[in-house]
């Protein structure tokens, strides 16, 4: 049996309006007996009519409210820039200034992921007055308010309704940790709007081929390579899915078409599996792909070692995208979610029953991807507050999908499964692809956090509208009107979102961040805000006194600070030494540094006490040994010091006297 629709046409197998139509029924289904009832508002090209013109207002109201939700919140390192924060500023302030001086500067130099949000930073600050940081991270949080109608957008590509697509945009703007990370100058937001858009418009593609969508995707996937490597190998083996039309070009039987389909498919996966784990040397020579090409030889040995690490890695994931990231809401409605996938699943094979076609088989499959996805939330309601209580709303929930999923058979309105399990394989591949790279020796020092995993939380959410969607159908039942079903959903997603998730009632706040300069307002009364607001008091003597070519020691976790405040750029970035390059005691950093406070050795050297909360504690007094050690040298001087509110040195400059301004 084709994967196809009649016609072979496969736009019916990734997406599928639930409209009833009397047309002939697939031979040994359910459908064969509905469709000899008679069926309710054949009027449907009005409908349609309806649809187009409704369809970019609806677009034009989630980026509105999105961006709202994004300019209008709390976050908690407000005015605490990261340090890759401070490593792309640094870039795209180097890039800004030789543009601006008519240079052509090389972008090899750009080597590590984000090269593309630098260069757009950099674009952008030489059209509005705001450093580069402070327009980074506004145009990150404008790409993940942007995140919220693209989901709308993607779930509309997979062949749900309106309200289900925007009930799950609804949902993702009220997941906590998607929220706190718009304000970062980052890759991730970026990465997951272009993820959303590739997806999106290889559906189209899929559906209905077309220049426009196969533009679309190819530079959506071009982007994603620019801005987050990992992400781009991970989704690029799907764009064998754009083999689907050129299958049906070349065969009309419905057989030998999903034979074909599937087959390209394979070859294509299996020609890029290959391409990873050989690894051409020009490949792996690329700075934009030497991340991936380098460890690609290690990937078999790795997915070896992988099976066994998966209990572990199943822990790790609970802890970094459990309720505190996702949120209760979302938590529950993806379990729901697959509740529904089930309640569909079950309808579609009893219905097609001795036969089961692709509309059962669609179903069929998208309940056998999502359980890597769904097994994430199933352990995350353990960690809830209530966990008794989520449990009696998840059964809640499942009951009335179940209604909700009858009913909709029984008004024979049949939606395809096909892109729900579509996203779910996209799931279980990034969940997969991060396992690898924890079990890979060259990139296993990658860090395993929410910002990963980022790219798929929107489809999570789509999911839960899913659900939604369907749990709304069972209390339609009660309000017999033409489209009780959407209302309800729609509702429902906004009453969850206003009361069931902190956007509102904990997160809102009267003082919008646009324009608000990315290093201002850090809080002094914690570790990271000190530093901030350390730097930023001492950024005019740094920029008098440091200059590009000192060699100059840094203590751990601020190179890129310093980099930044003193105006060293790229260049000046790479003559600082940083004591924290590998693994040291305090006795030896401090040895390391007196090693380098020679003559013709380093000019400078410079720290901060990130434990100055705990001024009794071994760490910070060996942190105040070392400056005590260094400032009773007779060939150094402090230069420039800072003292916390204990009255303790925190911050300090210390000068190699007499031998700065040796030639070398």
């Amino acid at each position: 049996m084709s994967l196809a629709g009649p016609r072979g046409r496969p736009e019916r197998m990734l997406g599928m309006e639930a409209v009833p139509i009397q047309r002939a029924p697939l031979p040994g289904t359910g459908a064969a007996v509905a469709a000899t009832r008679p069926l309710p508002d054949v009027q449907q090209p009005a409908s349609v009519r309806r649809f187009t013109r409704s369809y970019p207002w609806i677009v034009i109201g989630l980026a509105v409210v999105a961006v709202l939700s994004r300019i209008y919140t709390t976050n908690s390192l407000l005015g605490e820039p990261t340090s890759d924060e401070y490593l792309y500023a640094v870039h795209a302030r180097d890039l800004a200034r030789a543009w601006a001086s008519g240079q052509t500067p090389s972008l090899t130099n750009l080597g590590v992921e984000g090269r593309s949000v630098a260069i757009e930073a950099a674009a952008l600050s030489m059209l509005i007055p705001w450093d580069p940081l402070t327009v980074g991270r506004t145009v990150q949080a404008l790409l993940n308010a942007l995140c919220i109608p693209m989901t709308f957008l993607l779930g509309r590509q997979i062949g749900l309704a309106r309200s289900a697509a925007v009930a799950g945009a609804l949902l993702l703007m009220a997941v906590p940790e998607f929220q706190e990370l718009a304000w970062r100058f980052w890759t991730d937001s970026q990465a997951t709007l272009l993820a959303l858009v590739y997806l999106s418009a290889l559906l189209a593609f899929v559906r209905r081929p077309s220049f426009i969508a196969a533009a679309i995707g190819l530079i959506s996937l071009l982007g994603l390579v620019l801005t987050k490597e990992s992400a781009a190998v991970t989704f690029a083996p799907f764009a064998a899915l754009a083999l689907l039309p050129l299958s049906r070009s070349i065969t009309r039987s419905r057989r030998t078409y999903a034979l074909v389909a599937v087959g390209l498919a394979l070859l294509v996966v299996v020609g890029l599996t290959a391409l990873l784990t050989t690894a051409p040397r020009l490949l792996a020579s690329m700075p934009l792909l030497q991340k991936t090409f380098g460890a690609g030889p290690l990937i078999l040995s790795s997915v070896r070692e992988a099976i066994p690490r998966l209990p572990d890695y199943s822990d790790q994931l609970t802890q970094i995208i459990g309720p505190r990231e996702l949120g209760s809401v979302l938590v529950v409605g993806v379990l729901v979610g697959y509740g529904w996938l089930l309640a569909q699943t079950c309808v579609a094979v009893f219905s097609a029953r001795p036969r089961i076609g692709p509309w059962a088989l669609g179903w069929l499959l998208a309940a056998v991807v999502w359980v890597a996805g769904v097994s994430v939330s199933a352990r995350d309601v353990g960690l809830l507050r209530q966990p008794a209580d989520a449990l009696v709303i998840v059964a809640t929930g499942l009951l009335l999908v179940a209604i909700g999923t009858v009913e909709l058979h029984v008004r024979n309105a049949q939606r395809s499964g096909w892109g729900l399990a579509l996203l779910g394989l996209v799931v279980a591949a990034v969940l997969a692809e991060r396992l690898i790279i924890v079990v890979t020796p060259k990139v296993a020092a990658a860090a395993l956090t929410f910002r990963n995993l980022m790219p798929i939380v929107p489809l999570f959410a789509v999911l839960a509208g899913g659900a939604l969607w369907a749990a709304a159908g069972a209390v339609s039942l009660l309000v017999p009107a033409r489209n009780s079903r959407g209302a309800v959903a729609v509702l429902a997603s906004v009453a969850l979102v206003a009361f069931g998730s902190p956007l509102l009632h904990e997160r809102l706040s009267n003082r919008p961040l646009l324009g608000r300069v990315a290093d201002r307002g850090a809080d002094p009364d914690t570790p990271q805000g000190l530093r901030v607001e350390t730097f930023v008091e001492a950024e005019d003597w740094l920029k008098s006194n440091l200059q590009v070519g000192d060699l100059i020691v840094v203590g751990p976790l601020i190179l890129r600070h310093v980099a930044w405040y003193a105006d060293l750029g790229v260049d000046g970035m790479d003559s600082l030494i940083d004591v924290n390059s590998q693994p040291r005691s305090a006795e030896e950093r401090r040895q390391y540094e007196l090693d380098r406070l020679v003559p013709n050795g380093a000019d400078y050297v410079i720290d901060f006490n990130v434990n100055w909360l705990d001024p009794g504690g071994e760490a910070s007094r060996q942190w105040r040994q070392t400056y005590e050690t260094l400032a009773s040298r007779p060939t150094l001087e402090v230069a420039y010091l800072k003292k916390d509110r204990f009255g303790q040195p925190v911050f300090y400059v210390i000068r190699n006297r007499g031998f700065v301004q040796v030639p070398r």
